[in-house]
This record gives structure tokens, sequence and C-alpha cells, in this order.
């Protein structure tokens, strides 16, 4: 997680030194009551130191204003006054205030060894530790819901100022924008850590408990998650962003109560704290929470878990009565399957009789009927007979037929084949003609021209 989403942001005011001389709550302590034995953290306006107190025997912590930080003088003390205020076992108890010979004030708080929620979301990345983190989220808003019904609101709600120490104690620190809301409502300015801010503390509104509200429930949205809300690094994102959907895997119940705690609106919220530690707190105790909206098989099902015992009472007594119910039911079976028995013997007796006069009137049937079969039969086969004789002497007929015809053809082809030889014959006597002509047609001709070549010459040889 960014330092800019867990940041605490303020209007920026002028430095100015502090006063040399501290008197009332704040005096200056004796030399040597404190001894710092190292510094465990540092913010904006002041660090957190851990030293001894020599005069009580104890270990405390001391947050110390930072010699620049002159301007927030008002506001750290506002801080130890208003702490001082809260008797709470989640809220860290002031032991008291003072100065230094150098007039810079601290406040000496118990010292809670152990780690900040932030810390604790950040080293684990499954579901299911972050879940087991509910109970302190259920313990802060507790602690808060007391402040609220002191008057005091803390208007810094975050991951990074929860603390849970080694033996499983939550405390809530950082109590420098608290404000007390005694008398008339007092004016604040926009201030606070954008990831966790209602949207009507990011515009500059009014403080009152439902601020926190919201708060508490960007914190439940951070453990159920794995991440803020909102990623708004100023305080104009956070009066505009609308937060992310909380993954389905989480319980629906919680998703519910984190919805409803961030409401955009501060009358859609929880009306107090207090209601929200006990939506909560129901859901710890498996019950149900004002602010989901359940099915019927889901309330069934609520019912049974929470009511274990007497669900188990009345599902034996319905198993007995279920026990009871069928043995009887059994006893009636038996008594109506032997009135059953009995009545299917006598139909069977009536049946087999029934069955032995159809048998009968069966039987004459079909006699009758293989007897008009066997007529019909002979009727055909002497109608096949005489059919097959006429058809032998259809056969007979044709085949006489055949054989004469077949002599016709064998006369027919002998004439033919005659015919053809004599034509043949014609043929080649004419082929023989025709070359005897041509060869006197040719001696012709060459007798013609002897006789005009003849001719030719006489002429010549003439005067």
């Amino acid at each position: 997680m960014t330092e800019a989403l867990t940041q605490t942001l303020q209007p920026h005011r002028p430095t100015v030194a502090p006063p040399l001389a501290v008197t009332g709550a704040f005096a200056t302590v004796p030399p040597g009551r404190f001894v710092v034995e190292g510094e465990l953290a540092r913010g904006a306006y002041g660090r957190v130191m851990r030293a001894q107190d020599r005069e009580l025997h104890r270990t405390v912590a001391l947050k110390e204003l930072l010699p620049e930080a002159g301007h927030a003088r008002a506001r750290f003390e506002r801080e130890a006054m208003l702490a001082a205020r809260l008797q709470h076992p989640s809220i860290i108890p002031v032991y008291g205030t003072g100065c230094w010979d150098s007039g810079t004030p601290f406040i000496a708080m118990k010292l809670v060894t152990g780690a900040s929620l932030q810390a604790r979301l950040d080293a684990v990345e499954d579901s299911g530790e972050r879940l087991a983190l509910v109970p302190i989220v259920i313990a802060v808003a507790e602690a808060i819901a007391y402040a609220h019904a002191e008057r005091i609101v803390h208007r810094d709600l975050k991951p990074a100022n929860i603390l849970v120490g080694e033996f499983g104690e939550v405390v809530v620190i950082d109590w420098g924008l608290a404000v007390a809301l005694d008398g008339s409502r007092p004016n604040a300015a926009a201030e606070g850590t954008p990831a966790y801010l209602a949207p009507e503390q990011a515009r500059g509104a009014p403080p009152e408990e439902r601020a926190d509200v919201f708060a508490l429930g960007a914190i439940l949205y951070h453990v159920l998650a794995g991440h803020p809300p909102v990623p708004a690094r100023s305080l104009a994102e956070a009066a505009q962003v609308m937060p992310h959907p909380i993954p389905d895997a989480v319980p629906a119940e919680l998703r519910a109560i984190a919805n409803r705690a961030m409401a955009r609106t501060p009358d859609a919220r929880y009306p107090s704290a207090r209601e929200l530690a006990a939506d909560l707190a129901r859901f710890r105790d498996g019950q149900l929470v004002s602010a989901h909206d359940y099915s019927a098989w889901a309330l069934l099902r609520r019912f049974v878990r929470r009511h274990r015992a007497v669900v188990a009472v009345a599902t034996v007594l319905l198993a007995a009565l279920a026990m009871v119910a069928v043995v009887s039911i059994q006893r009636i079976r038996r008594a109506n399957d032997n009135a059953q028995d009995s009545a299917a013997l006598a139909r069977a007796e009536a049946d087999r009789a029934t069955g032995a006069l159809t048998a009968t009137r069966a039987e004459e049937a079909a006699r009758r009927t293989a007897e008009q079969q066997r007529a019909a039969t002979e009727a055909e086969r002497a109608k096949a007979v005489s059919q097959v004789a006429s058809d032998q002497s259809t056969i007979q007929q044709s085949r006489e037929q055949l054989i004469v015809r077949n002599r016709e053809l064998q006369q027919a082809l002998r004439a033919a084949e005659s015919a053809s030889a004599s034509a043949n014959a014609h043929a080649a006597a004419e082929r023989t003609a025709n070359a005897q002509l041509a060869d006197a047609l040719a001696r012709e001709r060459a007798h013609v021209k002897a006789l005009e070549d003849e001719k030719k010459s006489l002429a010549t040889e003439l005067p």
C-alpha cells in the first residue's frame, strides 16, 4: 500500500515557533522523569518514542510534537484532552502530558507492542486470513461507538491508526483530527485520509458520527477485499470516486454491511457505529444481519445451524413417528396383500375355466378352417393339373411349328446361297466382258490414231 493512500491530508498552515514556557496540563516535567529509549514512528507533525517513566517505573509511549510543526500545537493539545476523556479498552489511554525544557509538548500514553492493522493486512494475501481480522473491526467499531456516546468523533480512522497488540488487544490511536460535538456543531476543515474518507467530510461538511461510520465501512472493505475501497490520493477524489465492488467470494452478509456503512449519503448508512458493531457481532455469532436480504432457503439453513439441538430432537421424533407409520403401513399392506392373493386365486380359477372354453371354441374354429383350406387346396391342385396339361399341349404344338419353320428357313437359306452363287458368277462374267470391251476399245483407238497419222502423212506428201 503506498503512502499516498494512507497519509492524512490537512490544509497547509505556516510554521510558527513554539512558546518558550508551557503551563497547565502541559507543564514542564522535572529532568530525568522520562528516559527516551528510541523512536518508534514518525508522522507529519509528531513522532512516537519508547521511554521509561522513572517516577512510576513503567514503559510508556511518548508522542512528541515536532519542532517544525508549531502551528499544530492547538491540535496536539486538543488530541490529548479528547483522548484523555475516553476510557475504553480499545482506545489508547493517556497517562499524562508535559513539556521538555525546550518547550516541546508531549503526551505520555500506553505503549502497545504489536503491529498496526495496516501491517497485518500487508502481510496476508489469502482471503480466509483476512476474514480472520473481522473481529478487529468489530472491536474498533465498539470503541468508536463508545467515543460517539461521549460526543467525540475520530475523523481519521484507517488501518494504520489501529494497533493490534501481541496478546490480541485492539487499540485505536491518533486522535489528532478528533473533534467534540458538545454544544453547537463545530466547524472543521476538509482533512483526513482520502482512501477512507466520507465524501461529505472530504467536501468540508460539519463533523458528525456517520463520517466515522463510513470510515469503519472502508476499513471493513479493506479487510474483505485486500485493498482500500477507492484509490483516492486527494480530498477532491475522495469526494467523487465511487468504491469498487467487493469480490463475490466474500460472504454476502459482510458485503451488505460494508456497502451500507459506505453509502454515499449519510442517511443511507447505519445511524451509528453502535448499530454497525451490532450487525458485525450478529454476523460473527451466526445471527441475521439487518443490512442483508435473506432468501427463504437461506433463513431455513441458518435456523438449522442455530437450533441444531432442537432440530436434532425434532428429527428423532419424526424418525420415531415415521417408524411407527412404516410398521402400521406394512401391516395394512400385508392384510391387503392377503386379500389380493385370495382374489387373485379366484380370478385365476375363473380365468382357467374361461381359457379352457375359449380353447375348445378355438380348436373347433381351427378345425373348420382347416377343412375349408383343405377343400380349397384340392380345387387349386385340380385346376393346376388341368392348366399343366393344357400348357403341355400348347408346348407340343409350338415345338412342331418350330420344326416346320426351321425347315422353311433352311430351304430359304439354301435358295439364297444358290442365288448368291449365281449372282457372283454373273458378276464375274460381267467383269470379264467389261475387260474385253475395254481391250477392244483400246485397240480401236489405236487403229484410229494410226489412220489419222497416216492421213496426216499423206496430206504432207501431196502437193
